[in-house]
């Protein structure tokens, strides 16, 4: 028989995604840890908000951590940074930059008490950067493991 034909099934953009998504869960998982703990130590208590869960800075440093290292990844891997084009490596810059920056304004916020007008904005940039980094972490991932 002829080699060649389809690409083997690993390569495929469903299974490719669902890598992604899994090696996201698992972090999400165990990389918040404290975070969850700190949830279920409070739930059924008045002091269960969305404002108390982020206030510490957990999530912030979790998000940046994880997208700082797939990025550092994708520029470790030769194969994969030396055959990517212009707008490839620029996501792979911009995203983590961006997330940095986020990260550092969402922090500057948690060394001093935030004013009640500002919790909204606060809780804006952290949802923000979960989002974002969830998204860069599929997709990059994903992106990784495709052979």
């Amino acid at each position: 028989m002829a080699t060649g034909g389809a690409p083997p099934a690993t390569s495929s953009i469903p299974k490719l995604l669902g890598k992604g998504i899994e090696w996201t869960f698992l972090s999400l998982l165990f990389g918040l840890l404290q975070l969850w703990l700190d949830v279920g130590a409070r739930l059924g208590t008045p002091e269960l908000s969305l404002f108390s869960v982020i206030k510490d800075g957990a999530i912030l440093f979790f998000v940046t951590g994880v997208v700082m290292g797939i990025a550092i990844d994708f520029h470790m891997d030769q194969k994969k940074s030396s055959n990517t084009n212009f707008i490839k490596r620029l996501m792979f810059l911009a995203i983590p930059f961006m997330v940095m920056i986020l990260a550092f304004i969402a922090y500057g916020m948690t060394r001093k008490e935030i004013p009640p007008a500002q919790v909204d904005f606060f809780i804006l940039i952290n949802a923000s950067l979960s989002v974002l980094s969830i998204a860069y972490s599929i997709g990059t991932k994903a992106y990784l493991y495709k052979e």
